[in-house]
């Protein structure tokens, strides 16, 4: 009997999943120098420029996409995607690698601050070069931890709509 539970709540479960697998919209980056693109599905935060408000970058979480229409909706309000000139793309590998260098080399500049203060033996001035090495190679890191597409220029973007297709019904 316990078997047949398990049974009966995985397909629920499946059926539930693919219902919900069914609204698959989303904003897509095509570089012509890479192969694989960059997805932006409905939900995920995007940051980007437009014309109008010039140099000042905007950063929003994408609510839905209107594929026909070409407009991406936010929480207050929408735009069309001719509108869009530079999309930033942070890249997490490497913004994490530059946040934990930083953060070593500020331990390590601190405690060896603190040493050498005190005058702790085995403690020298060198010692504080490590630190210092650390905190400025995690800035350099987190400096380029951000690509900017321009669109047009090396970057193009589609709005996609890979929905699985309903069947209607044939009429009598």
């Amino acid at each position: 009997m316990k078997v047949y539970k398990t049974g009966i709540y995985l397909c629920f479960f499946l059926l539930g999943f693919l219902a919900s697998s069914n609204a698959q919209k989303l904003l897509q980056i095509e570089d012509p120098k890479e192969v694989k693109t960059i997805r932006y599905y409905e939900g995920e935060k995007i940051t980007f420029r437009t014309a109008y408000f010039g140099k000042e970058w905007q950063s929003k979480k994408i609510k839905s996409i209107m594929v026909e229409e070409a407009v991406i909706v936010f929480e207050d309000g929408f735009i069309s995607l001719s509108e869009i000139t530079h999309i930033r793309h942070g890249l997490p590998i490497r913004k994490i690698v530059g946040k934990a260098l930083m953060t070593f080399g500020v331990g390590w500049l601190t405690y060896g601050g603190i040493a050498l203060m005190l005058n702790l033996p085995n403690v020298v001035p060198k010692d504080l070069l490590v630190g210092g090495i650390a905190l400025v190679s995690g800035y350099i890191i987190q400096l380029f931890s951000r690509k900017i597409y321009i669109v047009g220029k090396n970057a193009r973007l589609r709005l996609l709509d890979i929905s699985f297709p309903m069947i209607e019904p044939a009429k009598p």
